[in-house]
């Protein structure tokens, strides 16, 4: 708008941000010869100092600027009141909402009953009003398939801002689940919309529901009297958190009055150590039957569970090594990391110290190297990166050797089945397949078969055939493949002058979760076959030639097109039938239709072509009653259909002597059933002479 006062004109105009530069912004008022400028230099707009004509010089963010209005003061070449401009710079949607944090990390108690609550921040939008953030439209978008968790929202009255609650539904635990990925999304009111995302990283806390248990109910093992031999190695574990509620203690409860064993820790997690504490007396003592027990000391109450240890005292090494199985069977998946805990192997001594203090090593079956054994306590874990398709199963011969001044030694044998992880992608044995195809082949014609590897196993290693995305729907529609076997065959008949070549991407993916998948191309030619007639355009020609025109004067020109390929495309043109008449006569090399007469003629006749050519048809000079005749012959190549036209060819004469009633005699002849090919009339077209 305009406004003028008595001292100065102030004018506003407004503009939407992000614009190109050179936008219009609007024109002040101007006078004739006059020429205007801005007070100072402006980095945002500028002004046509002729037509007044205000623009930006720049893109503007709206975001940026200290006030969305700009105030700017136009000065003239005159000595006139200056003009003050007010630019009030738009909005538009170009921010998305944001999160004062894009991750952040939040947890819940196991046992946290529905209804328990922690907030969240909510987002914020650097754009305004109607482009601002929409507070109503929080959702869990991902992560939340079990639907522990949904979100409370509670928008300010005035629509600004909003509390924003991430809520338990119950049910957790974390020996099932430890940890949530959930993904929030919030949206803008703009039009269109944008949005923005929070990730939210809930741990479940532990709490001590579940006891400690020994790996066994029953230990049974002896030992020489020496102090200091290890009497037995006791796994045990706890299903909680080994931070909170897992702090695993073994103790003697029972059958150690006398306290001739005692509990060691080991380096090993969840490994105990029973050894002899002071010398024992077989002769006294031949066997202890010990109550041991495994504690959690969790809070607010700890959890306990009993096994039972006999132990029988040996004085001298005529025990070997026992290992608790024979044969110990582990199945790994291929993708564990290195370091990762592969099986426990524990073998018992009936005698003591040195003579029951066992080292375990790998004697053979290890030439991967993807193994070591912990010589101490028989814990074998993964040394090196795995791969199923390298091998599937190793078989390690482990022994277990005491160290008594004559050893004895045992052997066992750990079973290590590798289980596929699918890593491997389907392979096309050829990258693009080249097929030929006669065109108009039944529909089913096979056109090859695809073939692809894939070295997982099960479902990561079946592969199923589909026509990839790049090949359009009207494409795939002409096909036939089989996923299982990967036929590929024609759904319907081809015609190679609708298309000449297709190019197919076939896609082969496993079964796996999440599929791998390649993709192979089939590049298809279609090879011409006879199927098309040539076409003369137009189909019908006339001519006028006039008398006495010498010998290879010009008639008129006449072509045709044929869409097939090579020699089924080539033209031999003829004339049907057989002409007896005087004066006219056919060219075959060329295609010439030649002619002459002595009287009007109307020469009807029809010429077929095999492929695109032109032909030229001249006139000869002679007599009508001459040794000339026209002859209409026949050609044809490869037994092809003819594509047939209509020639009329007047000739016109004025002639000098009364016609006479000698008779003209033509014959015409024609080979295939076509109405005849010559009409003739004549007569004289001018009085006799006096």
């Amino acid at each position: 708008f305009l406004l003028n006062t008595s001292s100065q004109v102030r004018q506003e105009f407004q503009v939407l941000e992000e614009q190109p530069i050179g936008t219009y912004v609007g024109t002040i008022e101007t006078k004739p010869s006059f020429t205007y400028r801005f007070s100072e230099n402006h980095k945002l707009f500028a002004i046509n100092g002729t037509t007044g004509v205000i623009y930006t010089s720049s893109v503007i963010d709206r975001e940026l600027l200290q006030s969305d209005v700009i105030n700017v003061v136009v000065l003239s070449s005159q000595p006139t009141y200056p003009t003050e401009v007010r630019i009030v710079v738009l909005d538009i949607n170009d921010n998305s909402p944001v999160f004062p944090d894009a991750s952040i990390v939040v947890s819940f108690k196991e046992d946290a009953s529905s209804g328990r609550q922690v907030i969240l921040d909510t987002a914020t939008d650097s754009d305004i009003g109607s482009n601002g953030v929409d507070h109503t439209t929080y959702r869990i978008v991902k992560g939340n398939e079990q639907r522990k968790f949904r979100l409370d929202i509670t928008v300010n009255p005035s629509g600004e801002g909003a509390f924003l609650h991430l809520v338990s539904t119950g049910g957790l635990d974390r020996e099932v689940t430890p940890f949530y990925q959930l993904l929030i999304e919030v949206e803008d009111k703009g039009d269109p919309k944008k949005f923005g995302y929070l990730q939210v990283n809930v741990t479940i806390q532990d709490i001590n529901d579940n006891p400690p248990m020994f790996e066994q109910d029953q230990y049974q093992t002896s030992v020489f009297e020496d102090i200091g031999t290890v009497v037995a190695l006791l796994t045990v574990s706890d299903s909680d958190s080994p931070t909170a509620n897992g702090n695993i203690s073994v103790s003697i409860l029972g059958g150690n009055e006398q306290r001739h064993f005692e509990v060691h820790t080991s380096s090993v997690p969840n490994l105990s150590l029973i050894k002899v504490a002071s010398v024992l007396d077989r002769e006294r003592i031949s066997s202890y039957n010990l109550t041991v027990s495994v504690s959690d000391n969790g809070k607010p109450m700890a959890r306990s569970s009993f096994a039972s240890l006999v132990i029988f005292v040996n004085d001298i090494n005529d025990h070997p090594p026992i290992f608790q199985e024979t044969l110990y069977t582990v199945d790994i998946s291929e993708d564990i990391p290195k370091g990762s805990y592969i099986k426990g192997v524990s073998a018992t001594d009936g005698d003591s110290g040195q003579n029951a203090n066992l080292r375990y090593s790998l004697v053979s079956g290890n030439a991967l190297g993807w193994f070591s054994i912990s010589e101490n306590s028989g814990l074998v874990t993964s040394a090196a990166l795995l791969d199923r398709e390298i091998a599937s199963e190793i078989v390690l011969n482990i022994s277990a050797k005491d160290q008594g001044l004559q050893p004895k030694i045992s052997y066992t044998k750990l079973i290590v089945n590798i289980t596929d992880v699918n890593d491997q992608v389907p392979t096309f044995t050829q990258s693009t397949y080249h097929v030929s195809l006669v065109e108009h082949a039944p529909a089913g014609t096979e056109l090859v078969m695809l073939s692809a590897s894939d070295d997982d196993l099960g479902a990561n290693g079946t592969i199923r055939f589909s026509f990839d995305a790049e090949t359009p729907a009207s494409v795939q529609e002409l096909f036939r493949l089989d996923a299982m076997s990967g036929r590929l065959s024609t759904a319907m008949e081809l015609d190679r002058e609708d298309q000449a070549s297709y190019l197919l991407h076939i896609q082969a993916a496993d079964a796996g979760s999440p599929p791998l998948h390649s993709v192979g191309k089939v590049n298809i030619t279609l090879k011409d076959i006879n199927d098309n007639r040539p076409v003369f355009y137009p189909v019908q020609y006339f001519a006028n030639v006039k008398e006495n025109e010498p010998s290879g004067s010009y008639v008129t020109t006449v072509s045709a097109t044929d869409p097939d390929l090579g020699r089924n495309g080539t033209v031999k043109w003829g004339q049907e039938g057989s002409i007896s008449l005087p004066g006219a006569f056919v060219h075959h090399s060329r295609g010439m239709q030649m002619a002459e007469s002595d009287i009007e003629i109307t020469v009807y006749l029809r010429v077929f072509c095999i492929s695109f050519v032109s032909a030229c048809l001249l006139c000869v000079s002679g007599k009508l009653f001459g040794s000339h005749s026209l002859s209409l012959s026949l050609s044809l190549s490869h037994s092809l259909s003819l594509s047939l036209s209509v020639l009329w060819i007047s000739l016109i004469h004025k002639s000098c002597w009364q016609p006479t009633s000698k008779s003209l005699c033509f014959s015409v002849s024609h080979s295939l059933s076509f109405p005849p090919l010559l009409s003739l009339c004549f007569g004289d077209a001018e009085p006799p002479p006096t």
